[in-house]
């Protein structure tokens, strides 16, 4: 399936030594007989001591591979891959330097946050994993004893497998039976690919069978001779039905003469049997062979038990000084005696140079024989060996480093090395790891706090910065709460109030997360006025502040104060914090907390990142006002300084905010100018989440601009970048987005399959920050299609649950408008709820609310006060006041050509025609359905466009086509894109009986079958009640 352009993974298990590897050895062979590329990982003893090692190890297996091509094949694969690559092709030389020879050479990556280097990491491997899985015309990796791997692993193979059903990449992992120790981990990862739909195939190796055990111990005798059934018998009775088992039994008794050959057979000696001891248990039959080894050798060997599973000739031979003659050479002599344990099979040879243990049981029965006293001598001996190498050896044997001084009792080792460790581990982004080597130097630092303080205290601030990067919330407030007494340093305690904020934040508790910031700015003499008047005279205090820096005093060109700027960059970070609280919940402290901040950093820090960054979240602060063209010249100023700093990443980000300002203001040809800009510039340096955002924005626009193609092409990219990188936020939105593209194209039928997937996908991720959004679009979604009381009160809690707050009108406004339309819709419906005339009034006034309200806070807006001034234009015409609803429908339609809105300038098109018709003005009606009609058909919305009939005799002629060509597609089995339509071609054209004759047309020239499929439909519904009363 791999070859065939569909890729997937195929798990192989069993008990040790069922075949497993031989199995997948036959497929390589397999695969490079068909001329594709297979790339064999081997996991073995201590994989998951070095993080990411077995996708180092395939990445040193495809460069092997790489150097035996041709030199046009070459520089055709390396083209190929540094065009994906950009500039994060460092990602992958950071992994494996050697893969220089296959991608060239890098400049050093943009610096990014911890947690944006992470998914960058993630998603540049993964997708160069695909990518060059396309490039060969099909790849297929096995990873051997992949239960051996480490977790950072997994969860790397689980994000490069997300997409693999697109690549033709096949992932072939074998792994040791469930019921086996150290398989978890591994397990685990089964059970998320499994729930993906990505597993193609798990293959678990039963024991043999007697007649499989037979043919197997066949084709090891030498000669043409067979088994008796009596030494079939013990060999399967003995192994169990294991090959490999049954393998070295049989070499060990034939090693010990018991098996021998009578004629045209192989028996056993009955004589020599009895006095052989065998045990059904593969560690226990390899211990045996080393009573055939010599007191020094098993010396050596205790020795290379202690350095690790799998150790180099040439530490060993370090070690074993004592042990060798002075007078032997000792390299020279270490290897014969390896060679030796490799024909023995106690050892396998990995070259050059190394070796490793064939069983992990060996290893630990000769680990244990080694005194207790002895084998901490030894492990510090070893420790001190990795200590004197190179400065490149010792920064690679940094783990093993702390494995032996732990190991040997070395506390000032252990203490100074596991801090390295973790740092180390940190930047390999391996984060579980780092955080068990900052633990345990913290643990040891904490018992001198006087001496080692600020060590201690740096341990403590890289576990918060680990702990809040993997979720760990709670245990990052109760580790904080419990170690804030020791700390003694105000700065750091800061600090940590800081992290604790941020961990309340996330996890969307403002009361808390307001606390501890105020706790934390309270020590560095901040203050945070807590009652309105006085949050009133500190914001008029800092606004005087702001006015004298900006005419008096020229910070940019100020000396940096050096003293406080470390304590002041402390509570900037905390206001910042704060800033994005307050956004949504309190305007006027989000308003102090930017002023402060931006005041701060442009006294104290002059020219910086900070003042930078602080002087776009006074944009912030302008557009809430809203002032938009303030705000986006403090955001050019603001790029200009990013620029001068070289600060590459700020500058896409600011420019994705600069894009997003423009489409608030409605022009939105310069904003897909600045969001492909913020594009480009995260693709260059590989931040996922920054380039998901300017992908969505970039959505909106070509959706506005009803640039349908455009927009469905860019939803694309963002819906598979999104599933890749694990961002829910813009996963789900993504899905919305399909869904509103459907919806404003007419699509109902693939609407509805969108809509279905949102909620899903909303129930399972319910999240506090998005229920918001999310409840908003599917609410009105749901009610467009359902017009029910269940999907209106989704919208009524989206409403109440921001008027709870003080947060952003452009939200507020989403919400009113979407509740007005529906209103609307609800009013016009005929719905038998609100036949009555009470309930009619009573919903005429909620309606009348809505709309004054959503015209109020639209206004600023001139995105959405196009969509607001319509709104209002319906609900006039609809309570008989054509003067106001001809005013607002023309100031829609004025609106919608200067913001380029093609879609929502057809929809108001439409409903003037409906209102013209309304009131009489035939000529009117036809002109603007007309217009509509046009549009319409221009953005291929199809159930619009033949809305849009009935009105003037040209106009049916223009729906009569439409329905044709709906009808051609019925007979094309085009049905995901025609047969949802019939009910909306007819709800708009003509009177009941024309309705019918139409239904009537269409479903006589269908077949029977087509008919079948037609009337089983559900949103046919109408359309079967009118051919029901013909009778037919």
């Amino acid at each position: 399936s791999s070859l065939g352009k569909r890729g997937g993974v195929i798990i192989i298990s069993g008990s040790r030594g069922s075949g497993k590897t031989r199995l997948a050895e036959e497929l390589g062979r397999h695969v490079r007989s068909r001329g594709r590329t297979f790339l064999d990982v081997r996991c073995g003893p201590g994989a998951a001591e070095d993080p990411f090692r077995p996708v180092k190890d395939l990445l040193r297996a495809y460069r092997n591979v790489f150097l035996y091509y041709s030199f046009s094949e070459k520089e055709a694969l390396r083209s190929a891959l540094r065009e994906y690559l950009k500039k994060t092709g460092r990602v992958i030389l950071s992994l494996y330097p050697h893969m220089g020879e296959v991608i060239g050479e890098y400049p050093e990556l943009t610096e990014l946050d911890t947690e944006k280097e992470s998914q960058r990491f993630a998603l540049v491997v993964s997708r160069f994993l695909l990518t060059l899985s396309r490039l060969e015309n099909g790849l297929v990796v096995f990873f051997d004893d992949a239960h051996r791997m480490d977790q950072e692993t997994l969860d790397l193979l689980a994000t490069v497998l997300k997409d693999v059903s697109s690549y033709p990449l096949l992932v072939v992992c074998s792994a040791a039976d469930r019921n086996e120790s150290g398989t978890i981990p591994f397990h685990h990862f089964e059970q998320r690919i499994r729930a993906t739909g990505i597993l193609l195939r798990s293959v678990f190796l039963k024991p043999f069978s007697t007649t499989q055990t037979e043919r197997f111990v066949a084709s090891l005798l030498p000669g043409n001779g067979k088994p008796t059934p009596e030494l079939q018998a013990y060999l399967h009775g003995l192994g169990g039905g294991n090959p490999s088992l049954t393998e070295e039994l049989l070499r060990h008794l034939t090693a010990e003469r018991a098996v021998v050959k009578d004629g045209s057979s192989w028996t056993i000696d009955k004589a020599t049997i009895d006095h052989v001891t065998l045990s059904p248990d593969m560690g226990s039959i390899l211990s045996d062979r080393i009573t055939l080894l010599d007191p020094r050798e098993k010396e050596i060997l205790s020795r290379a038990a202690v350095i690790g599973p799998t150790f180099s000739v040439a530490m060993l031979s370090r070690l074993c000084a004592d042990v060798v003659d002075p007078a032997d050479d000792r390299r020279r002599t270490v290897r014969n005696f390896l060679q030796k344990a490799v024909g023995f099979r106690l050892l396998a040879d990995h070259g050059p140079g190394t070796f490793s243990f064939c069983h992990e049981d060996l290893r630990e029965t000769v680990y244990a024989d080694v005194a207790p006293g002895k084998r901490r001598a030894l492990h510090l001996a070893v420790g001190r060996l990795l200590e004197n190498a190179s400065e490149k050896k010792r920064d690679a044997s940094l783990y093993d480093m702390v494995r032996h001084f732990e190991a040997g009792g070395d506390t000032d080792r252990t203490r100074r090395y596991s801090f390295l460790a973790g740092m180390k581990a940190k930047q390999e982004h391996a984060y579980g790891r780092a955080l068990g080597y900052f633990h345990t130097a913290e643990r040891l630092l904490a018992g001198d706090p006087i001496r080692f303080g600020a060590q201690w205290c740096l341990c403590l601030m890289a576990i918060g910065e680990i702990d809040l990067l993997m979720g760990r919330h709670a245990k990052l407030i109760a580790y904080y709460t419990e170690n804030l007494p020791k700390v003694t340093d105000l700065l750091h305690r800061a600090e940590m109030f800081m992290r604790m904020s941020q961990a309340y934040f996330r996890m969307w508790d403002y009361r808390k997360c307001e606390e501890f910031a105020r706790r934390g700015l309270g020590l560095l003499g901040e203050t945070l006025p807590r009652t309105r008047v006085a949050l009133i005279l500190h914001i008029t205090q800092e606004l005087i502040r702001h006015l004298y820096l900006r005419l008096v005093f020229d910070p940019f060109r100020a000396k940096k104060d050096t003293v406080r700027a470390a304590t002041t960059r402390v509570i900037v970070s905390h206001y910042y914090a704060l800033c994005w609280q307050y956004l949504f919940s309190n305007h006027l402290l989000f308003f102090f907390s930017a002023l402060r901040a931006f005041n701060l950093s442009r006294q104290r820090l002059g020219y910086s990142r900070e003042t930078a960054l602080f002087v776009s979240a006074y944009a912030g602060v302008l557009t809430i006002i809203p002032r938009f063209r303030g705000a986006t010249r403090n955001l050019l100023l603001s790029l200009r300084m990013k620029k001068r700093l070289n600060n590459t990443w700020e500058t896409g980000q600011l420019a994705l905010v600069i894009g997003m300002y423009y489409q608030f203001r409605g022009d939105l040809s310069r904003s897909i100018r600045w969001l492909r800009r913020s594009e480009g510039i995260m693709k260059s340096i590989g931040d996922p989440r920054e380039t998901a955002n300017a992908l969505l924005f970039l959505v909106y626009a070509f959706r506005f601009r009803g640039e349908f193609t455009h927009a469905v092409a860019v939803n694309d990219e963002l819906h598979s970048l999104a599933r890749l990188s694990d961002n829910t936020y813009a996963y789900y939105y993504s899905m919305a987005n399909y869904l509103h593209i459907a919806y404003d194209r007419g699509m109902l039928r693939e609407a509805d399959h969108w809509l279905g997937k949102c909620n899903a996908y909303r129930i399972e991720h319910e999240e506090k920050n998005s229920a918001f959004g999310r409840r908003l679009v599917n609410g009105y979604m749901e009610f467009s299609r359902k017009r029910d009381r269940r999907s209106l009160e989704m919208l009524e809690a989206a409403r109440r649950m921001f008027e709870t707050t003080s947060a952003v009108s452009l939200y507020n406004a989403h919400v009113y408008l979407h509740l007005a339309r529906a209103y609307i819709d609800l009013y016009t419906s005929g719905s038998p709820e609100f036949a009555d005339r009470r309930a009619k009034q009573q919903l005429l006034r909620k309606l009348k609310h809505t709309c004054r309200k959503a015209l109020a806070v639209a206004r600023p807006w001139r995105l959405n006060h196009t969509w607001a001034y319509r709104i209002n234009g319906r609900y006039y015409s609809l309570i008989n006041r054509p003067g106001r609803a001809e005013y607002y429908f023309q100031k829609a339609i004025r609106a919608c050509r200067a913001t380029g809105r093609r879609h929502e300038l057809a929809a108001t098109y439409q409903a003037y025609a409906e209102h013209a018709r309304r009131c009489g003005n035939a000529s009117l009606a036809d002109t603007y359905a007309c217009r509509a009609y046009d549009l319409f058909t221009t953005l291929d919305s199809q159930a619009y466009t033949v809305n849009t009939g009935g009105v003037g005799p040209e106009n049916r002629q223009q729906a009569e086509h439409g329905l044709q060509k709906l009808v051609r597609r019925l007979k094309e089995t085009r049905l995901s894109e025609a047969l949802f339509s019939v009910d909306d071609v007819v709800a708009g054209t003509g009177t009941r009986e024309e309705k019918k004759e139409r239904i009537l047309k269409i479903v006589m020239d269908l077949s029977g079958a087509e008919r079948v499929r037609l009337f089983s439909r559900r949103d046919t519904a109408t359309g079967c009640d009118l051919v029901a009363d013909t009778g037919e």
